[in-house]
């Protein structure tokens, strides 16, 4: 690394702290970093490794998936519970050890994470919610290099906006309901 590069990364590190919060920011990273393999591809962002490691929804993790997650953060697959229990308690407890220097957790906590089992198999993976738009979106990606789509890293974005996509299903219902009991 060279001088330069390093003044760089600390404008852009001041700039990110002024822009958004720390929140905000672990948020960003969560979502940035490689979590693995799984499930025929890559695993994207938290709320995927949630699901695929703990088989729970990320806003419902305990202590336990937490320090799990953050010691996969450094190698994923190598550290996997699936492929490597032993690498991965490891981990795990390097993290719990963290947690608890930081006083995010007191030693009665860290002494009961420590025995609480690996899970065993993978989460079960959420079906796509919209398959047919996955579709195009997949058939507009075609031209790209043999596997490159299956290898992950990509980010791809979309005109489809989940929040208006959901509001005109609810619509389209509500509308329905309406029409088949003979109203407008």
């Amino acid at each position: 690394r060279t001088v330069t590069r390093r003044l760089g990364e600390m404008g852009a590190a001041v700039g990110l702290e002024l822009a958004l919060s720390k929140r905000q920011i672990l948020e960003m990273y969560l979502n940035s970093v490689f979590w693995g393999r799984g499930h025929g591809g890559s695993i994207g962002g938290i709320a995927e490794a949630a699901r695929y490691y703990c088989d729970a929804p990320v806003e419902s993790l305990d202590v336990a998936d937490a320090a799990l997650l953050a010691g996969l953060v450094p190698a994923p697959n190598a550290a996997s519970p699936f492929r490597n229990p032993e690498l991965a308690r490891t981990r795990r407890d390097m993290a719990l050890r963290d947690m608890l220097a930081a006083g995010l957790v007191d030693s009665a906590t860290a002494e009961r994470v420590r025995a609480t089992p690996l899970p065993l198999r993978p989460g079960h993976r959420e079906p796509d919610r919209h398959p047919s738009y996955v579709d195009v979106v997949r058939q507009s990606l075609r031209d790209l290099p043999p596997g490159r789509l299956e290898r992950g890293g990509l980010a791809i974005f979309t005109r489809m906006d989940l929040p208006w996509q959901q509001a005109a299903e609810s619509e389209l219902a509500a509308g329905l309901e309406r029409f088949d009991a003979g109203g407008p």
